[in-house]
């Protein structure tokens, strides 16, 4: 893993002293793919427990606000950020509750730049 966006991040608390949340980012909108990723660029390891089950039952939202962070964490590592490379995203398993769920997850994967089949 390079970055988590998450609703639950555990560090260390050494890696939270040298590294800490970049407190530049408004809203709830991309501090925690930027912690991950400057994490990820010091060398520690960033990892994805699937051992636990949180749920989340926020729907995504990427209006204005989240378009002007995730430009802002763009310009900031512009330098370093990989183009995507086919395959990456490969599968994945999400249960929706309705269309407009489904509607959401598509426009995620369309403004990640990633083609999305949708069987309904």
């Amino acid at each position: 893993m390079q970055a988590l966006d998450g609703l639950f991040l555990a560090t260390r608390r050494e890696v939270w002293s040298d590294i800490g949340f970049d407190e530049g980012y408004r809203g709830f909108h991309m501090y925690d793919i930027d912690f991950s990723f400057r994490c990820y660029l010091a060398g520690r390891r960033v990892a994805v427990c699937n051992d636990i089950l949180i749920a989340h039952y926020s729907l995504w939202k990427f209006g204005e606000a989240w378009k002007t962070e995730a430009d802002r964490f763009t310009a900031k590592f512009s330098e370093r950020l990989e183009t995507r490379k086919p395959g990456v995203l490969s599968c994945s398993n999400f249960r929706l509750n309705d269309m407009r769920q489904v509607e959401r997850l598509f426009d995620a994967f369309q403004t990640f730049g990633y083609c999305a089949d949708i069987a309904l």
